[in-house]
């Protein structure tokens, strides 16, 4: 588990937080399992990252569990949930008295072929109805969303080219021009780019 903050200077539309967020996660170091041992195991990492906690939402995605789907599996989901985030003791693994991470925790899953989301929160939390309606909005944000994506063509990230020194502006003057420059019009040619040493440049550059 590791922080990722989207400021609100990136954040203009769906697709570019979209796409920050992904190259973000991308540059976090194995995972964030370094991040969350240092800050909860460590003297040093709770002063340091100690301003983070308690989070206001923590995110979990579970993937797909399509083992569970086949007939005849060993394993199957428990009353039909497939270890989404619900109400704490009886099946949970957690009981009632374990603290929560954050003050909302959101996980999702594909089951059945379909994306499932579960919100969890704490029963007395107050302003029930803003957060009815909170959720609401999610629903209809991720609906957007995915409309939004499924229109476009394939694009390239900061993310997909990790040894490259470029900002978005200057991923776009790769991609619309320098790339076609050299006879590449579709991004499928590409499968990585390396920076050169300065061995490399001809002597009038």
């Amino acid at each position: 588990m590791y922080p990722v903050y989207v400021p609100a200077s990136v954040s203009t539309s769906l697709v570019d937080t979209v796409r920050y967020v992904k190259d973000l996660r991308k540059k976090i170091p194995d995972n964030g399992r370094p991040y969350f041992a240092t800050r909860c195991l460590t003297d040093a990492g709770s002063t340091r990252f100690g301003h983070h906690w308690p989070l206001e939402l923590t995110f979990n995605y579970l993937g797909q569990y399509q083992q569970l789907e086949r007939e005849g599996s060993l394993l199957a989901p428990v009353e039909d949930m497939a270890g989404e985030s619900r109400s704490a003791g009886g099946i949970a693994d957690y009981g009632k008295d374990t603290p929560r991470f954050g003050l909302f925790e959101i996980s999702a899953v594909i089951a059945q072929g379909k994306l499932r989301f579960s919100f969890s929160f704490n029963k007395n939390m107050q302003k029930r109805d803003k957060i009815t309606q909170w959720v609401s909005n999610c629903q209809h944000t991720i609906s957007q969303m995915a409309r939004a994506l499924s229109a476009l063509t394939p694009q390239l990230t900061l993310g997909d080219f990790p040894l490259l020194d470029l900002n978005y502006d200057g991923l776009d003057i790769m991609v619309n021009e320098k790339l076609p420059e050299l006879g590449i019009h579709s991004l499928s040619d590409v499968e990585d780019i390396y920076p050169v040493r300065y061995s490399q440049h001809e002597p009038n550059q």
